[in-house]
């Protein structure tokens, strides 16, 4: 029975080495996308060119287009999230009926 405990032992530190070199490369690409990355511009030229004049004549129509591009950037996220909560519960009523 030792032998197969140091046998489980030796398997559980081989998996706990895996996740922390696999841990450590993507720590690693995520430093070089962040250290590599280009500036972007979010807007379209016409919409950029409409907001700075919307900002140069005092009108509000730039606030518009950047609630609209916040808009459009969190949806995905709310729909995600919600299809995440949907079946993590189910998951939980399943595990919580069996």
């Amino acid at each position: 029975m030792n032998g197969l405990a140091s046998k489980e032992s030796l398997h559980l530190q081989t998996e706990v080495s895996f996740m922390k070199i696999k841990i450590a490369y993507g720590l690693l690409i995520l430093g070089a996308m962040l250290l590599f990355s280009a500036d972007a511009d979010a807007q379209c030229a016409m919409c950029k060119t409409a907001a700075e004049s919307s900002l140069e004549s005092g009108s509000s129509a730039a606030a518009g287009i950047n609630k609209g591009v916040l808009y459009l950037f969190l949806t995905p996220y709310v729909v995600g999230g919600t299809i995440a909560f949907f079946w993590w519960r189910a998951r939980k009523r399943a595990a919580q009926g069996n």
